[in-house]
């Protein structure tokens, strides 16, 4: 379509234009023309239009134009350049097969399609089981470009079907077509059939473990056959998986037994099948029925129609999860291993199931007696690991499972129980712990039982029942068996005493029983009581007896006294009717003390109608009130506390005649004391006078005829109280017939008589007198005592509370102050009850209806007082300040108070209660009657709420909740008011609007009962905001809340309609990019009109353009198809629902669009980008759909004109593959993703040994981009044996793609490891050094043994150059000849399996010596072979300690007391020796040998007694005058003199050297014998009986000499022999002496005629040794004597 504008004509109308056109420049004569008419009269700068059609797609021509007009043709204008947009290109040829397997072809194409003005950068593929290609496949992805064009021909294009497995042979038919920026091509004629290739399945990768998902399975993962290449195994119908625990099993091919999936036992080689999984689809398998926590190594195979293919190689081992250890067999159980009280547990583990035990759980069932109840719960030992037990290992045995156990070795954990009860029983099992879980118990061991023992200490004994165990001379009392140790209970012994030190106790033995009784005691006794058991092996310990806890100690009951003894009885002289009796106390108190006794008297002598008196424990009895003139008989018997004891003899005493009678009258008493008392917090006035009598405090009573002559019998008491006197009288009381108590001497008691008067009025004043009272008759009253004044009491109760006002929130009360009672009235309390409360007032205001609480505007029972108020009384009456007493008694009355109580309930009903308070306390209190607050002003109506259902286009309907709280009147009617809202108008904030002089809001008045309004005549949209309040007869409430929020705004609106239809296209602009992609877009559109109510959001959709079918979504595709060429790559995915993409643009939150406005999105939009979904390449549209509060408008809007989605980022890559593998290298090949719209630029590889790519290794740029046509990598410089894993990414023009996932593992070879680093000390004594290195790079193979080597001494220096030249050396025996010529101390093979932690691997070297120079190195191996030596640690020097064991001394000089040695010094262990130790201890003597020898003692002996049986001397060296010993050598020499010895005795002679650390160890004792003395003086002479004047020629001894002979050689046995033994009266041994002689260590022997060592009789028991044994002698015939 071409433009251009109208030229001047000249005033002469143009009737035409002339367009010539051509692919050349400058145009030919013959070029193309064509002549445009000319559409009425143009003027000057009009726009002409006209099209050219026919054009080649994709062509550059030139055009010019000329006018023609009435005048003629006008000059052509310049060419201009125009290209023709370009075409879809033509139809391709058809493709061919070039390779074909058992499941897939490889198909090319040659591209001989025209382009039509666009380069075709894509071919795609499909194909069909027809020609005719029905039901096509399209094949993902595009076909690869394998050949650009050359002078050879065009471009090649290739792709591999692959897939067709089970799908039969074939033919299969093939269709391509080619893509330019304009569209895709037609199909391309169909290919030729294909056919399918057959053979069996090619080799498998090694299968590799993803989880070891249970104890008993694996889950393994396999590498499907490659689907590509004559053989590589197409048509694969089932897989196989064998497996074996032995890698050696699988070398043959046809080994394996079939198992199925629920399979429990695996064979020795398992064979597993599945069937083939889809293409594309395949899952890892699992593996069940296998052992726990053993490794298995696998192999698997493809297999076909046609056959097997061969088995992969074999995989790394892999290793089933661990589990609990099986169940173990029963401990075996030994008793009394270390002592007699404990068990020896054999423990023999059971299999472990692939993770070791750590720890074995020990229970124990027990202590069990067979005379206790037994115990049946088990109970928890402990948790034994192996460094609590003796640890022993066996091979394990062919029938113990040797195939499928974990280890070929079976361990023992041996472990010692101690501290058991003696003689119980008891029984064991354990289980199993390790990491994986615990095994279950074992089955019970077999009994057990411990040596018995003595029984335990018996528990102290006791009494069932005190009163029915115990009696006055005896007491039976009971115990517990204790424990029998193991050994039933024979018997038990009793000791008892009568003080708890046991002094003089007694023993009973041999009871039988468990209760005893002791008799022949005394009554009311303590006893102390301990048992002790015995049995078989002994007695146990005696009970305690602890006396403060009444704890084995006994008590004897008491008894009744026996008779008092000696009574007699006798008259008082000038006492009228008075008799005296005394007696002796009974001669048995009955264990209890007499407390009383009990004396009987009677006129008659047969004591009928006699009378009793009780007196103290005093021995003699008065009776003065006798009859006068009249014999009496008396008897008395004794009380304790257990009762009356039996009478006395009887005695007898006639008393006195009464002289004439006179009565006189009692004397009046003297003013009584009164006091004031207080009892048990109770206070009362206490009156207290003496008797007027005369009397003796000896005799009592004086008679006298002159004076008195009848004792008083009883007073009367009379008390007055008032205020201010007692005179004043508010209380009086007599108190009568008060007795005049007398002893039995008749003197008056206690010297005084005593009144008490109490409910005494509190604060008066009192004073009491006293009248006598005799059988002569009164006294006069007695003076009043002084006064006393009563203690105030609490005020009397106020007497009424009367109600003064009310207000709706107070009220007030009065009331009369009370008397105070002796004091003032200084306070009073108040407080008020809430009896009855309209609820819905606080604050001082009432609740609305929207803030009620529960209950509002309804009474509630409350009845709850409120906290008391304390007042003072405001007026007390002044009292004279001299006046004290009245002071205090004051007494303020008829006083009337107020007070108002405020913060109340309107409506609402209350009680007061008061009580006065002064000094005292608190009186009475006083309630009011109750009382009701006043009214007050309603609450207002609930706020108004719209009616929605009710809403029309001109109306609104709305109500409102009545008043809850109407102040305690009814509701007399309501006001409403309401104000209109214009579409889009402000809703007014303030009430004022509505309620104010200059409202517009119009007002209605409605009854009680009205509680509903409809506001009319509004427009559609408008709305109204309404108010109400109601009023009662007290006045009107406030107004109702307005609806202010959107919810309650709503109703208030009349119905609006929906938005009109969006009329405009929008449109879709391009905007700068805000990502990665290279470009975004914007879209923008009209608002419509919004029908009465905003527009509160508009929907956008942007959808994707398909078919370019004439629609204003089409309109400007071509021309896009055009301008915007996509990116070479794939193409776009088909259609789906996800393409479409849509937006909600809500309104603004500040105001609301007008009609008219336009809006726009922006490139971003709520934080997501409007190209985002955009496919690369894809054409898309949008449309826009408006809707406000009714809802959408009717349908979308008319679409935009499309635009082309940006290109974006490649997709993410498959894993990558590795065909080839070395042991420096791996080859690793890659697949190009779909690249989004734009091609390929280059890619990046990362490699690790691990799969989560942690620890990396360096793949480079220009490695990874040197063959990026082929897609495929070398990567070198890589270890041995290790696997590696890779990733890649892929870059276009917009940036990099998402890494791939981690390829599967690429294993290179493997070669012998790394040297060790230098080893390191980890610590040193003198003794020993502990070492540790880390484990050198393995190089692929495991480690699995090291060589270390240590050098000391002189040989240190040389360790270095010796490794170097290990390191140099060509063969193991050159290596050897180097290391034996050093030599090292020490050199040793360490498995790895000895390290506790093989990864911090440790050795240690012992039998170190002190102050030397060391160095250490090694090296490891691996299945490959040895590595280089580490580099020496030649650094290690050991600490210094005391020197070494000495040498043995050597005898220089002995004499008759002392011996001269010499010695040697030993090494130094690094410290210099100062001095040496000689130590002796004395062997035997000249006595001893002759003893042993068959000797007598026929002296006293008295050489030895003062010997020493040990000593030392110490020996200072000459500093630096002795050479110092070598490490394995000695020193120089030197000597020492050991003094004060025995002539002719034997000595052992040891030497220590002494350092700065201390001695050394004892060299090994030397005999040496000091020089002989003189001998001891012979004993007594006898007879000898000459052999040879007897006759006995032979010289043989006759039977008497052999008898004499065997009864000596019999004696040396027994160094003290019986005198009787003695020849002729012999001198008998010293035995004290001879004693000494055998305590001092003297040996003894038969005389045998020669000294053997083999006859030792006895040593003695105090001998002394310093690390060593007697030399020549067994120690083990050696026993103490």
């Amino acid at each position: 379509r071409l433009e251009w504008k109208g030229q001047e004509s000249f005033r002469t109308r143009i009737t035409s234009f002339i367009l010539r056109w051509s692919e050349e420049d400058p145009l030919r004569d013959d070029a193309e023309r064509r002549e445009v008419p000319a559409e009425g009269d143009l003027t000057p700068g009009s726009v002409v239009e006209s099209y050219v059609d026919g054009l080649e797609p994709g062509t550059r021509f030139f055009i010019c134009l000329a006018a023609i007009s009435q005048a003629g043709a006008g000059p052509y204008t310049e060419p201009i350049e125009v290209d023709v947009h370009p075409d879809r290109p033509s139809r391709p040829a058809a493709p061919t097969c070039k390779v074909k397997t058992t499941s897939s072809f490889l198909m090319q194409v040659e591209d001989v399609a025209l382009e039509r003005g666009s380069p075709i950068f894509r071919y795609e593929m499909r194909w069909s089981g027809s020609p005719q290609m029905t039901h096509a496949v399209q094949c993902p992805g595009p076909m690869k470009c394998i050949k650009e064009v050359d002078e050879f021909g065009p471009r090649m294009f290739e792709y591999a079907v692959n897939g067709f497995a089970g799908k039969g042979r074939g033919p299969y038919y093939f269709q391509v077509r080619c893509w330019n920026s304009s569209a895709a091509s037609d199909w391309s004629p169909p290919s030729d059939g294909c056919l399918l290739n057959i053979c069996e399945p090619s080799k498998m990768a090694a299968p590799h473990l993803v989880e070891a998902d249970s104890p008993s399975s694996l889950i393994i993962e396999y590498m499907p056959t490659a689907e590509l290449g004559e053989k590589m195994g197409g048509g694969v119908l089932e897989y196989e998986l064998r497996y074996s625990r032995e890698v050696a099993l699988l070398a043959d091919p046809d080994a394996g037994v079939p198992v199925g999936p629920g399979s429990s036992k695996p064979q020795k080689v398992s064979l597993f099948r599945w069937p083939a999984p889809q293409h594309g689809k395949h899952t890892p398998v699992r593996v069940p029925g296998l052992v726990t926590g053993r490794s298995y190594f696998f192999q698997i195979r493809a297999l076909s129609v046609i056959g097997s293919g061969p088995w992969s190689d074999t995989s790394d081992p892999f290793k089933t999860l661990p589990s609990a250890p099986e169940c173990p067999e029963p401990v075996n159980v030994e008793s009394g291993a270390i002592n007699p009280f404990s068990a020896k547990l054999l423990m023999t583990l059971p299999e472990s199931n692939g993770a070791p035990i750590k720890t074995c759980r020990l229970r124990y069932l027990g202590p069990n007696w067979k005379t206790r109840p037994p115990v049946t719960e088990w109970r928890e030992l402990k948790e034994v690991i192996f460094d609590d037990c003796e640890i022993s290992q066996r091979p394990r045995r062919e029938d113990e499972d040797l195939e499928n156990a974990t280890e070929t070795i079976v361990t023992n954990w041996e472990f010692t129980v101690l501290h058991l009860e003696p003689g119980a029983t008891y029984r064991f099992m354990f289980s199993c712990i390790n990491e994986a879980g615990e095994s279950p118990m074992s089955e019970i061991s077999d009994t057990v039982t411990t040596m018995p023992t003595h029984p335990e200490k018996a528990m102290p004994p006791y009494q069932n029942d005190e009163r029915e165990d115990s009696g006055s001379t005896h007491f039976t009392f009971t115990w517990d068996a204790p424990h029998d140790g193991g050994s039933d209970i024979t018997s038990y012994n009793i000791i008892w005493a009568n003080n708890m030190r046991f002094q003089g106790f007694k023993v009973v033995e041999g009871i039988t029983e468990n209760h005893y009784t002791l008799d022949g005691l005394d009554p009311n006794a303590k006893y102390f009581v301990r048992v002790a058991a015995n049995n078989e092996i002994g007695a146990g310990k005696y009970s305690e007896c602890i006396p403060h806890q009444n704890v084995g100690i006994f008590s004897t009951i008491p008894r009744i006294p026996s008779a008092p003894r000696d009574p007699y009885a006798e008259t008082i002289t000038d006492r009228p009717g008075a008799a005296l009796v005394r007696w002796q106390k009974p001669a048995d108190d009955g264990g209890c003390m007499v407390s009383r006794y009990k004396l009987t008297f009677c006129e008659h002598e047969d004591f009928v109608g006699a009378e009793e008196q009780t007196f103290k424990a005093m021995r003699e009895a008065r009776f003065h009130e006798l009859k006068p003139d009249t014999t009496y008989f008396f008897k008395v018997r004794a009380m304790n506390a257990v009762g009356d004891g039996p009478e006395s003899s009887v005695v007898s005493a006639k008393t006195l005649p009464v002289p004439p009678t006179k009565y006189i009258p009692p004397a009046t008493p003297g003013a009584p004391e009164l006091e004031l008392v207080e009892d048990n917090g109770k206070q009362f006035l206490k009156a207290t006078w003496k008797c007027p009598e005369n009397f003796d405090k000896k005799s009592g009573f004086i008679y006298d005829k002159d004076t008195q002559t009848h004792m008083i019998t009883h007073y009367n008491v009379y008390m007055i109280g008032g205020y201010p006197e007692p005179t004043d009288v508010e209380h009086e009381e007599l108190k009568e017939n008060i007795q005049q108590v007398r002893d039995r001497r008749t003197v008056p008691k206690h010297g005084y008589n005593v009144a008490k008067f109490d409910n005494l009025i509190p604060g008066r004043y009192y004073k009491v007198n006293v009248k006598a009272f005799s059988e002569a008759g009164e006294s006069e009253w007695s003076t009043f005592s002084k006064a006393v004044r009563a203690p105030p009491g609490i005020p009397d109760p106020i007497e009424e509370v009367s109600i003064v006002g009310t207000t709706k929130t107070s009220v007030s009360v009065s009331w009369t102050c009370p008397a105070g009672n002796g004091e003032a009235v200084t306070h009073f309390r108040l407080r008020c009850r809430q009896d009855r409360v309209l609820r819905g007032w606080e604050n001082g205001k009432p609740f609305c209806p929207e803030d009620s609480p529960p209950g509002a505007g309804e009474y509630e029972d409350v009845n709850t007082w409120w906290d008391e108020v304390e007042i003072e009384n405001p007026v007390i009456l002044a009292v004279n300040a001299a006046d004290a007493k009245r002071r205090m008694s004051v007494m303020v009355s008829e006083q009337v108070l107020q007070h108002e109580f405020h913060d109340l309930q309107p409506a609402s009903y209350y009680t007061v209660e008061v009580c006065a308070l002064n000094a005292v306390g608190r009186g009475e209190s006083c309630m009011s009657g109750t009382m009701l607050t006043r009214s007050t002003d309603p609450a207002p109506p609930g706020h108004c709420v719209g009616n929605i259902d009710a809403v029309t286009k001109s109306s609104v309907t709305f109500n409102w909740q009545a008043a809850l709280y109407t102040g305690g009147e009814p509701v007399t009617g309501y006001e409403v008011r309401w104000i209109g809202i214009p579409v889009n108008g402000s809703v007014p904030m303030s009430i004022d609007a509505i309620i104010g002089d200059e409202s517009r809001a119009q007002k209605v008045i409605l009854g009680p009962d009205t509680l509903e309004y409809t506001a009319k005549d509004l427009y559609p949209g408008d709305g109204c905001v309404p108010v109400v309040r109601c009023w009662t007869e007290i006045g009107s409430s406030g107004w109702s809340r307005m609806p202010h929020d959107g919810k309650d705004l709503e109703a208030f609106f009349c119905l609006p309609d929906v938005p009109q239809v969006v009329q405009i296209p929008p449109v879709i602009e391009r905007t700068e990019a805000i990502d990665h992609r290279l470009w975004s877009y914007q879209v923008s559109w009209k608002c419509p009109e919004t029908r009465g109510r905003p527009i509160l959001k508009f929907a956008v959709r942007i959808f994707r353009v398909e078919d370019d079918d004439g629609s204003q979504a089409s309109l400007g595709k071509a021309v896009l198809q055009q301008l915007v060429a996509p990116p070479p790559g794939y193409g776009p995915p088909p259609a789906s629902e996800n393409d479409v993409q849509e937006f909600i643009i809500e309104r603004p939150e500040l105001r609301d669009w007008e009609p008219g406005e336009t809006i726009t999105i922006k490139n971003v939009h709520k934080g997501v980008a409007l190209h985002k979904a955009l496919i690369p390449g894809v054409f898309y549209a949008a449309h826009v759909l408006p809707a406000n509060e009714v809802g959408d408008a009717e349908g979308w809007g008319p679409s935009s004109i499309c635009v082309v989605g940006p290109p974006n980022y490649p997709s993410k890559p498959v894993p990558m593959t590795s065909p080839w593998q070395w042991p420096r290298a791996v080859e690793v090949r890659w697949k190009e993703p779909w690249m989004q719209g734009a091609p390929l630029q280059c890619i990046e590889v990362q490699g690790a040994t691990d799969a989560m790519l942690t620890k990396r290794i360096k793949v480079s740029d220009e490695m990874a981009n040197k063959k990026l046509v082929e897609r495929e990598i070398y990567v070198g410089d890589l270890d041995f044996s290790t696997e590696y894993f890779f990733r890649f990414r892929v870059k276009n023009e917009v940036g990099w793609s998402q890494w791939s996932d981690v390829s599967p593992p690429f294993k290179t070879g493997a070669c012998k490891p790394a040297p060790p680093a230098m080893p390191r000390l980890v610590d040193i004594d003198m003794e020993m050094m502990r070492i540790t290195w880390t484990p050198p790079n393995n190089h692929g193979a495991a480690i699995t043994k090291y060589e270390v080597f240590l050098a000391d001494q002189e040989r240190v220096p040389l360790v270095k150059k010796l490794v170097d030249n290990l390191n140099e050396a060509a063969s193991d025996e050159d290596r050897t000849v180097l290391i034996e010529a050093l030599p090292p101390k020490e050199h040793c093979t360490v498995m790895v399996e000895e390290f506790a932690v093989p990864d911090a691997p440790e050795h240690m070297f012992e039998g170190l010596l002190g102050g030397l120079d060391y160095a250490v190195a090694l090296r490891a191996f691996n299945a490959e072979g040895w590595s280089d030596w580490s580099e020496p640690l030649d650094t290690i020097r050991s600490p210094t300690s005391h020197p070494v064991e000495s040498p043995a001394p050597w005898l220089l000089e002995a004499t008759q007391n002392t011996l001269r040695t010499g010695f040697s010094i030993p090494y130094d262990n690094g410290a210099a020796i100062h001095s040496v130790e000689i130590g002796w201890v004395r062997i035997a003597g000249p006595m001893e040998r002759h003893l042993a020898l068959g000797g007598k003692v026929t002296t006293s002996v008295t050489s030895t007694d003062a010997e020493a049986k040990e000593g030392s001397v110490t020996v200072q060296l000459p500093p630096g005058k002795l050479a110092k010993a070598k490490p394995d050598g000695v020193g120089g020499s030197w000597e020492g003199l050991i003094e004060g010895l025995a002539p002719g005795t034997e000595y052992d002679v040891q030497v220590c050297a002494i350092n700065e650390h201390g001695p050394g160890d004892f060299s090994i004792p030397l005999r040496m014998t000091c020089a002989p003395g003189m001998p001891d003086r012979p004993g007594r002479i006898r007879h000898a009986v000459d052999q040879q004047v007897n006759g006995n020629e032979n010289n043989q001894p006759s039977r008497s000499a052999k008898k004499k002979e065997q009864s000596i050689s019999d004696q040396s046995a027994s160094p003290v022999a019986s005198d009787t033994e003695e020849l002729d009266h012999a001198q008998p041994p010293a035995t004290s002496s001879l004693s000494k002689a055998v305590q001092g260590g003297a040996i003894f022997f038969r005389r045998t005629g020669k000294v053997q060592k083999e006859e030792v009789i006895s040593m003695g028991a105090t001998t002394k040794k310093k690390s060593w044994a007697l030399p020549g002698f067994s120690s083990s015939k050696v026993q103490p004597s």
